[in-house]
């Protein structure tokens, strides 16, 4: 058990760690434009990859084992929505998570991705 626990160490350093979000830019267009589009090509790849439902078995550290339901097409979904947005002409950027009750600027439209320095809330 003490193994089980050393070995996942590393991995929750590494999650602590990962303070940066994904968010979607075009300088100049507003919240709603970048909605709609988000929107459009969510829908646009829902029909080109269907859901899909799986069931696997999943040995937790403590107790019985656990089955659970998932998606095998939502990672190439997501990928795919992301190709769907480049090709409208925005960028997927990341930057980081804005500190707790720091003083940020939130304008609509876009402003440049060199003057974003970090995400709060809305990410489109």
């Amino acid at each position: 058990m003490k193994k089980r626990l050393l070995a996942l160490l590393p991995l929750l350093a590494l999650a602590a760690c990962q303070t940066a979000v994904p968010y979607v830019h075009k300088t100049g267009t507003t919240f709603a434009e970048r909605q709609a589009d988000t929107d459009a090509c969510r829908v646009t790849v829902l029909q080109q990859i269907p859901q899909h439902s799986a069931v696997a078995t999943v040995q937790p550290l403590f107790g019985p084992p656990v089955i659970q339901s998932f998606d095998p097409n939502k990672d190439l979904r997501t990928r795919q929505v992301g190709r769907c947005l480049v090709g409208k002409g925005y960028q997927i950027l990341q930057r980081p998570i804005c500190a707790p009750g720091s003083k940020h600027l939130v304008s609509d439209p876009q402003p440049p991705a060199r003057d974003i320095k970090c995400i709060a809330g809305r990410r489109l």
